[in-house]
């Protein structure tokens, strides 16, 4: 006699006992990330005014599917501050003199410690400029590697950080840092300035101790894990101290995001879709977070 199939309709007597539900598996929902690093910080000349603007960031916008249910954890990047600080997202520092690398934006599937194990994408800041010099001396930030900057500051790859600049250096003080995972190289002492955060950080800037000169750090790379990114947009590297003209003319962009122009670099941006419905961040200084 031939077994006796298993009717799909669950719930329901047949006579021959009721079949237990299966539970289902996860749903899969679309999501969307666009993402502006943040610009670095003007650098001060000789006479204690701001000279020679910072780089601006990357942008990077991807797509994936994800499990509902999950939550990601987002940094917006801070712009790097006039002769001092790193923006927040990793902004190298800038010492006196020299402008703080812009921040990285990104976003990770962790709440506390980013990893590449939990990092889902991730926008590249532009460093600190150098003194009395155009934005182009300063490391832009985004693409694969940022921009190196002036003095031999490298920008950050896909694998390692950029290296700190070198030479300009007039005696005393001490000697700038490469960038690093998430985290943009620290200026020369002497005016360096800072480099750009991203998935890896650009160098540190050069400096002068015996004149009014500073010298720019190198941008940070941009990245996206092929693990959960499928589809890749944009990957755009910026331009001197404006971030690039696609990313400008993106219906998300606010008009400032990510540029170098002014004494203080710009805030990066996140905007994320879950199914087309959009969701957008502009605070800087801690970590957010989003549920779908």
């Amino acid at each position: 006699m031939a077994p006796i199939p298993i009717l799909s309709r669950v719930g329901s007597d047949f006579g021959f006992g009721k079949r237990t539900a299966v539970a289902a598996g996860p749903t899969t929902t679309t999501i969307r990330f666009k993402l502006w690093g943040g610009a670095g910080g003007t650098s001060q000349n000789c006479s204690g005014s701001a000279s020679g603007s910072g780089a601006a960031g990357g942008f990077i916008d991807v797509q994936g599917q994800f499990n509902s249910g999950t939550t990601f954890y987002i940094v917006v990047a801070g712009g790097g501050t006039y002769n001092g600080a790193g923006g927040y997202g990793g902004g190298g520092q800038g010492h006196p003199g020299g402008g703080g690398g812009g921040g990285a934006s990104y976003v990770t599937f962790n709440n506390s410690t980013a990893s590449l194990a939990n990092l889902v994408v991730v926008a590249g800041g532009g460093s600190g400029g150098q003194t009395g010099t155009s934005a182009g001396s300063a490391g832009s930030g985004g693409g694969p590697s940022g921009v190196g900057g002036s003095g031999e500051s490298g920008g950050g790859t896909q694998s390692a950080g950029g290296a700190a600049g070198t030479g300009g250096f007039g005696g005393g003080g001490s000697a700038g840092s490469p960038g690093s995972f998430l985290q943009g190289g620290t200026g020369m002492s002497c005016k360096g300035s800072g480099g750009g955060s991203g998935y890896y950080g650009g160098g540190g800037g050069n400096g002068d101790c015996g004149a009014c000169a500073s010298g720019a750090g190198g941008g940070g790379s941009s990245y996206y894990s092929p693990t959960y990114i499928s589809t890749l947009n944009n990957n755009l590297q910026a331009y001197g101290n404006s971030i690039h003209p696609v990313a400008q003319s993106d219906p998300d962009w606010d008009g400032s995001a990510g540029n170098g122009n002014g004494s203080y670099g710009r805030n990066g941006r996140v905007v994320i879709y879950v199914d087309g419905v959009k969701s957008t961040f502009t605070y800087t200084g801690s970590i957010q977070s989003l549920s779908i």
